[in-house]
């Protein structure tokens, strides 16, 4: 997480007041707070680690139909920081589908347009961000990503995201050609997939909120384990 806005908790308490197990119980409280909408100008969303102020910017990946976008956007409301979708970026940049692109371009085009979108956006200083399906696999991607903030892989079962993908697969999702196919190309994005910061098992009856609030939650612990 990057630093902003740096400042002690409470700095009109004076320590000398609290004695050694004030200064404690108070050190353990400002490790368990987690501020968000409440500082900056921008009402950005920040953690407090140690007593200094980060902001909070997540980098949500995961193959098709993990709910990335809309765990993502849960998750910014909850935080109330913005939302980028990286498709949405990447159509509006482009003028076109990424359908459309991947079937005028190719996959190569498209790869590099999904890569210059991802280093030339100008990401809020909290935000979240879901990126592509494949966006992270590159090992590029991955450390920009990484170098800007947390990436939290969403990891439904294969079964679950074939079933939310279902028969429109094959027209809306360029990789998506047949069933076998996509779960070979899952299962050769996992190794990238397990580099995320955080791992998030998401089980097939969960909801959009309850998904995003064990994201909120786990960020929490974090904080408290630096």
């Amino acid at each position: 997480m990057l630093p902003i806005q740096p400042g002690r908790l409470e700095p009109h308490l004076d320590g000398a007041r609290l004695g050694d197990h004030g200064r404690d119980l108070w050190s353990r409280m400002g490790r368990l707070r987690l501020a968000v909408a409440s500082r900056g100008t921008g009402g950005e969303a920040q953690v407090c680690r140690g007593g200094v102020w980060h902001a909070v910017r997540l980098f949500l990946t995961g193959f098709m139909g993990s709910g990335k976008t809309v765990v993502g956007r849960e998750v910014a409301s909850l935080l109330a920081c913005p939302f980028l979708d990286l498709d949405e970026l990447i159509e509006r940049r482009a003028g076109e589908s990424i359908a459309t692109i991947f079937s005028r371009l190719g996959e190569s085009a498209f790869r590099e347009l999904e890569s210059t979108v991802i280093r030339e956006t100008q990401y809020p200083g909290s935000c979240v961000v879901a990126t592509g399906g494949g966006a992270l696999v590159d090992s590029d991607n991955l450390a920009f990503a990484k170098a800007c903030g947390s990436v939290v892989w969403l990891n439904p079962t294969f079964d679950t995201m074939a079933q939310r993908i279902g028969c429109q697969g094959e027209q809306d999702r360029p990789l998506f050609s047949s069933r076998q196919e996509a779960e070979v190309l899952y299962r050769s994005r996992l190794p990238a997939y397990e580099k995320a910061d955080l791992q998030l098992d998401v089980s097939a009856g969960e909801t959009i909120s309850e998904v995003a609030r064990r994201i909120v939650e786990r960020m929490r612990h974090q904080v408290c384990d630096t």
